[in-house]
């Protein structure tokens, strides 16, 4: 707003004219308002989304986590049982006992009967949990027996994996992921080389509490 000075048509003074305001001034002051407010509004949205996103996420995180350590704690928990049934550690023994009298010929411990009755007997187990099979070393970490026939006799778990010698301190334990040491099924039945696998292991006592051997089910 300024005062403009003007002759009076009257007298031809000079006078000052009323205060004009400039009109053009006002869409380019609205639109100043306009703008900031909107960068203020666009900068509390944002943040307001990041926060409630992070939060969500963090919320997910967690309970991604708390589902695994339950699963975790579930595959144990299970695997625990199994090795401490007397059945079990008595066939483990029996099997044990008959690799070390045959030098662990493969051909011997698979037409062995405590190899039958475990294969029978973890049947039901492997077939509720999903499990590929099951592999039992002696305290040497050999496979003296298994679901599957090609690891019999074989010593190449210990080679690619820790789970044996923790499980055979006492530990039960879930193992990480690895390349599988023999070809294993996909989900069409098809045998693969290098497919990823991971053990659930426990270690297997005789009556007097003497770690002799692991048991394992191939997750």
């Amino acid at each position: 707003m300024t005062q403009d000075t003007v002759p009076d048509p009257d007298t031809g003074h000079i006078t000052a004219d009323r205060p004009v305001i400039r009109l053009w001034l006002i869409p380019v002051v609205t639109l100043l308002i306009l703008t900031a407010t909107g960068w203020w509004t666009h900068h509390l949205l944002e943040r307001s989304v990041k926060t409630t996103l992070a939060e969500e996420l963090s919320t997910i995180l967690k309970a991604n986590v708390t589902a695994l350590d339950l699963w975790i704690e579930s595959q144990k928990s299970a695997i625990a049982i199994r090795a401490d049934e007397p059945k079990v550690r008595s066939l483990v023994s029996n099997l044990i006992d008959l690799a070390h009298h045959t030098d662990y010929d493969a051909a011997t411990l698979l037409a062995s009967q405590p190899l039958n009755d475990l294969r029978a007997h973890f049947e039901p187990t492997c077939r509720a949990y999903g499990y590929v099979g099951f592999v039992i070393m002696d305290t040497t970490g050999r496979n003296v027996g298994a679901l599957l026939d090609e690891p019999v006799g074989q010593r190449s778990l210990v080679d690619r994996s820790d789970f044996v010698q923790r499980a055979l301190t006492g530990e039960v334990l879930v193992s990480t992921v690895f390349p599988g040491e023999v070809g294993l099924p996909d989900k069409s039945g098809v045998i693969k080389t290098g497919r990823p696998t991971m053990f659930v292991a426990a270690p297997v006592h005789d009556d007097e509490g003497t770690v002799i051997g692991v048991l394992s089910f191939r997750i």
